[in-house]
């Protein structure tokens, strides 16, 4: 396990990227259970009022994954799925930790967003790095522009968020989603 985790955090360090995951579906399942309960854990740490959270979680994590199978069928790459999908995973788990206490740090300025603009100043860089490692994944797999592939993290970033607040409305946890602005 200590190899996996080192291999997660050789991605989120630029060093490996997902052609060096194993293609294994328990692989997948054990990352994607490792996410999910980083992410309630730290929810729960940083967020202790916040509503619904479990099922705003299920639903991005849910979102990722049929995110990336798009993705990948759309340009012709299914076969590399497994190992996309457990490496953004595993660089979600890497990157948790930074993203919800941030989250949980920006809630109280939710009804007065110019307040905050300061820690979202300060928290631009660390935006910046978890599209460019998100948009370094994906490029990996479907073989396109560095561009492109920012786009479509960036794409995945919106929709995401839009897709929650439909279901659940306004009131969204911290720290949900396995993409860029999750982990």
């Amino acid at each position: 396990m200590a190899a996996i985790l080192k291999l997660y955090l050789d991605i989120a360090l630029l060093r490996r990227g997902p052609e060096d995951v194993p293609t294994s579906r328990g692989l997948l399942w054990v990352t994607l259970a490792a996410f999910v309960l980083l992410n309630a854990l730290l929810t729960l740490a940083f967020r202790p009022g916040t509503d619904d959270w479990l099922p705003q979680l299920m639903v991005s994590a849910g979102f990722t994954l049929l995110w990336y199978r798009m993705l990948l069928g759309v340009f012709g790459r299914p076969e590399r799925y497994l190992q996309t999908v457990t490496a953004v995973l595993g660089f979600g788990c890497i990157v948790t930790p930074l993203i919800v206490p941030a989250a949980g740090m920006m809630a109280p300025y939710a009804d007065d967003p110019s307040a905050a603009m300061p820690w979202m100043l300060l928290l631009l860089p660390l935006a910046g790095y978890l599209v460019y490692v998100s948009a370094r994944i994906l490029r990996a797999a479907i073989e396109r522009p560095m561009f492109q592939c920012v786009m479509l993290v960036l794409l995945q970033t919106f929709l995401e968020p839009l897709i929650l607040l439909t279901l659940f409305g306004p009131d969204l946890p911290a720290g949900t989603g396995a993409g860029p602005a999750a982990g």
